[in-house]
């Protein structure tokens, strides 16, 4: 079974946590999502976990697969989380953007906008993520989005394996980070 969407317009979520509690821990752990197809120009996020200022957010032993779209970006995970973020043991493969020039996809995303937090991405994989006529926007197994000055965001032993031909010129990497925080990646 999955999801099959021909939405107008709009994005397709499969689960989406807000955890916005001072201090709240938020745990999204050992979910599936999978099959989800949209053939409008909406975007899809299996995942989307975002938290308040002072709040912890772990994902893991999450699996989003077999996504497709037209047209638009997929994020196989995206969470724009407060304080602590942990994202790690995660699977995030068969995505397909197959048709349109603003198909995308983006296996994890992560960013946190608040000083002094720290993301730490690790022991993830992400496999046969696709979208060949993309020519609008960068495709990118791990993306971090967040600018901020004074953030951490940590790379450790993820899995990125891309096996994409673009016919476009927008490219496609298995990482983009923003200069602005502090990286450490190994």
């Amino acid at each position: 079974g999955g999801i099959n969407a021909t939405p107008s317009s709009g994005t397709i979520y499969g689960l989406y946590v807000v955890s916005s509690g001072t201090n709240a821990l938020c745990t999204v752990q050992e979910n599936n999502v999978t099959g989800v197809t949209n053939s409008w120009r909406g975007q899809i996020l299996p995942y989307r976990c975002d938290g308040g200022a002072t709040s912890t957010m772990k994902i893991f032993k999450n699996r989003a697969s077999n996504i497709s779209s037209n047209d638009a970006a997929m994020f196989g995970i995206y969470s724009g989380a407060g304080l602590n973020l942990e994202i790690f043991g995660n699977l995030v493969y068969n995505f397909h953007a197959d048709v349109g020039d603003s198909a995308s996809f983006y296996g994890i995303c992560s960013g946190s906008t608040t000083t002094n937090s720290v993301a730490s991405i690790y022991n993830n994989y992400l496999s046969d993520l696709t979208a060949p006529q993309a020519n609008v926007y960068l495709s990118s197994g791990l993306y971090l989005f967040g600018t901020t000055a004074g953030t951490t965001h940590r790379f450790y032993n993820n899995t990125v394996y891309l096996d994409q031909v673009s016919t476009a010129g927008t490219g496609t990497v298995a990482l983009f980070a923003r200069t602005e925080v502090n990286l450490d990646m190994r």
